[in-house]
């Protein structure tokens, strides 16, 4: 085959859990076909420093940026958002960018003819599925939610086939094309042992026996989160001197966090950051927001979560993540309402008082994920590569 014909567009971006899944499957696409290529399809400009990670990763041959636009929806606001003359402003300058997004992927699609697309989800998606659908080029999408992404829906009639993270039943696609992969993470995650957190708590310079929680938000941050975390941690931290605090902000909100925790030298906070498996392994409680990918990868290492997901974001899917988890005895589901902060200080101090509980949880989300997502997933594209 000549080069054209091993050249392949991986799209996705806006958050690191669309990011890590295109770097996980190139990595194992070009270990399955070492001369294949990889070129990104991501959004014009940084969001939080995802767009960083795929230029940096070596799996991806070549990067192109593109305009893109997403419509902004909010769960649970109703006719309320309709109000909201900024964001309707918003949506509307979008849809330029959506016609100017996808002038450039007929562009990029008709110079480099890649004879398969991975479509990871996200509204830089939307333009370039429509110039592959135009030009008869076969892509498969990817969800990991348990939710398909409207970015996806979109896109869908086009698709050659669509992987999801959870059984397929969750999703309203034609079955027939529809595949339960998994969800792709990084090969580094593993189970975490006592070498391996030890290991990690000399890196990060903490005590051997400290009790570590770790509070992340996603790569953008939650503010609401932080601040109830944070809130729940400094009292804990009163009651209980082995107590380490390691807390992912948000590149945003990383000096109003660090302000938090500023009359306590038990904390160490991170803006955006690439080392979440390390800071995960040092750890021995994680309270996260709901997204699939970040849930994945803590269920590979077996760890015990406290998830709080985010109930405002378009179509509640972190809500049904989170029900997944709590169905299966997974992980603690806490809701974010008047009574978040008690229930969350007296969930973190239970887990903290119970080893055995937090093996529990581990071993049950471990149950709930697909260890050969990236395998799985380049099956089908060189499939679709073959049968294109």
């Amino acid at each position: 085959m000549s080069q054209e014909d091993e050249l392949y567009f991986f799209s996705g971006g806006g958050s690191g859990g669309h990011v890590t899944p295109l770097v996980a499957v190139a990595e194992e696409l070009k270990k399955r076909c070492p001369q294949a290529r990889v070129h990104a399809v991501v959004h014009r400009g940084d969001s939080g420093g995802v767009n960083r990670v795929v230029k940096d990763s070596g799996a991806i041959d070549e990067v192109h940026e593109i305009f893109a636009g997403k419509l902004r929806r909010y769960h649970g606001e109703g006719l309320k958002q309709l109000l909201d003359i900024k964001e309707m402003l918003k949506n509307l300058r979008d849809v330029f960018y959506v016609i100017v997004g996808f002038m450039q992927s007929l562009y990029l699609v008709l110079r480099y003819k890649p004879k398969a697309l991975f479509m990871r989800g996200g509204y830089v998606g939307v333009p370039l599925g429509f110039a592959a659908r135009l030009l008869h080029r076969p892509y498969l999408t990817h969800d990991s939610d348990a939710v398909a992404s409207l970015a996806n829906r979109l896109i869908a009639r086009g698709a050659s086939a669509h992987a999801v993270g959870l059984p397929k039943e969750n999703y309203r696609y034609n079955q027939s094309r529809t595949h339960h992969v998994g969800i792709p993470v990084n090969k580094a995650y593993t189970v975490i042992n006592s070498d391996l957190r030890e290991t990690a708590r000399q890196e990060l310079k903490l005590p051997h026996d400290a009790e570590v929680v770790l509070v992340t938000g996603g790569g953008l941050g939650a503010r609401s989160l932080n601040r109830t975390a944070a809130a729940v941690l400094l009292r804990l931290l009163k009651s209980r001197p082995r107590l380490f605090i390691i807390h992912i902000a948000g590149k945003k909100l990383q000096e109003e966090v660090e302000h938090l925790y500023r009359n306590t030298s038990r904390s160490l906070v991170y803006g955006f950051t690439n080392e979440l498996r390390l800071l995960s392994e040092a750890s021995d409680v994680v309270i996260t927001r709901a997204g699939a990918t970040a849930l994945t990868e803590f269920s590979i290492q077996k760890q015990a979560m406290i998830i709080v997901p985010n109930n405002q974001l378009t179509g509640g899917h972190q809500l049904q993540n989170a029900r997944v988890y709590q169905e299966n005895s997974a992980a603690v589901l806490v809701d974010e309402d008047e009574n978040t902060q008690e229930v969350l200080y007296k969930t973190v101090n239970e887990l903290l008082n119970n080893p055995a509980e937090r093996g529990r949880l581990g071993e049950s989300a471990e149950q709930l994920v697909k260890k050969d997502a990236a395998e799985n997933v380049v099956d089908i594209l060189i499939k679709l590569h073959h049968k294109k």
